[in-house]
């Protein structure tokens, strides 16, 4: 592909990319370099047949440098799919379902409307792993999900709900999880309605 000519700041750290591929996927940076007057000839071939040699001199842009307000795992997954259309185990960290749903944030940001649509199965699938910090990170999980979801857009939401419902068991006999509950309203009031909690005040 060439030498990028994109590089992201992110906590002290740089992310480098390629500007066409942006382009070509995320309609966020596609407004962006529109604006800057930035086009890129190629925009119709796939990536696997674009070449450094295939871009139209005009093409060849200085390096745009972004400061970025997001955690750099939640980029470096990102790119990662950008790249190979895949989701990267490689940056998971401690609380990978936490993690997931930044990265449907940041998806949603961009319009890369198939990596968002992947974690709401990612999620389900993460849970239901064996993991010392499964606890913790669905805390995470849900308070990160009640932050991003809003009345048009229940999507991450739901996938909390479904979560609690199949895992009722184990997940409300945790003390940690009943606190939780009782900060979060809206949660009880859910739970609540899907008839997982009783009358006794949590």
């Amino acid at each position: 592909m060439g030498p990028t000519d994109l590089t992201m700041y992110s906590n002290g750290e740089q992310i480098k990319m390629h500007k066409y591929l942006l382009y070509l996927k995320s309609p966020f940076f596609r407004g962006i370099f529109d604006l800057d007057g930035w086009e890129v000839g190629c925009a119709r071939a796939t990536i696997e047949k674009l070449r450094s040699a295939d871009l139209p001199s005009q093409t060849r842009a200085p390096t745009n440098h972004f400061m970025m307000y997001d955690n750099p795992d939640e980029l470096r997954i990102v790119k990662h799919w950008l790249y190979t259309s895949e989701w990267s185990e490689e940056y998971s960290g401690q609380y990978p379902m936490d993690l997931a749903v930044k990265v449907y944030v940041l998806a949603d940001k961009w319009g890369l409307d198939t990596l968002r649509a992947q974690v709401p199965e990612r999620l389900i699938m993460l849970f239901g792993c064996a993991a010392h910090n499964k606890i913790p990170d669905f805390i995470a999980t849900v308070r990160a999900a009640e932050k991003c979801s809003s009345a048009s857009q229940q999507t991450l939401w739901e996938v909390v709900l479904e979560i609690f419902r199949s895992n009722a068991l184990v997940l409300l006999r945790d003390r940690y999880i009943i606190d939780l509950v009782g900060d979060m309203p809206v949660l009880r009031v859910d739970l609540e309605a899907m008839g997982l909690l009783g009358p006794i005040a949590v």
